[in-house]
C-alpha cells in the first residue's frame, strides 16, 4: 500500500528554514514503510502549553509567529497525494 508522510515544523514557516533537516523519526519511518514521500510544513505553537517548553515558546513568540501552518500548500500537497492514488487504482492490473 503506498504511503505519504508529512510532519509538522520546524517552527516558523519552512521557507524560512531552508536547511532544516528531516526530523530522525521521519526518515526511520520513510525507510521503514517505504514511503514514497516525505514533506514538512511550518507549524504552530500550542495555544494551551502542556508543559515549561510549550510555555516558554508561547511567552516568547510574538503573537503573528505563532502559526506558520499555510493551508493552501498543505491542500496542494494533500489533492496531489490523492491524484496520485486515483491514477494507480485506476491503472491497469500488472
Amino acid at each position: 500500500m503506498p504511503v505519504w508522510l508529512f510532519s509538522s515544523g520546524p517552527f516558523g514557516a519552512v521557507q524560512e528554514h531552508p536547511t532544516a533537516p528531516t526530523p530522525p523519526v521521519a526518515e526511520r519511518l520513510v525507510a521503514q514503510l517505504g514511503a514514497r514521500e516525505h514533506v514538512m510544513f511550518g507549524g504552530r505553537v500550542p495555544t494551551d502549553p502542556g508543559n515549561f517548553v510549550e510555555r516558554a515558546m508561547l511567552r516568547n513568540t510574538p503573537p503573528e509567529r505563532r502559526d506558520a501552518r499555510d493551508w493552501p500548500a498543505i491542500e496542494q500537497w494533500a489533492r496531489g497525494v490523492a491524484a496520485q492514488v486515483a491514477a494507480r487504482e485506476l491503472a491497469p492490473a500488472r
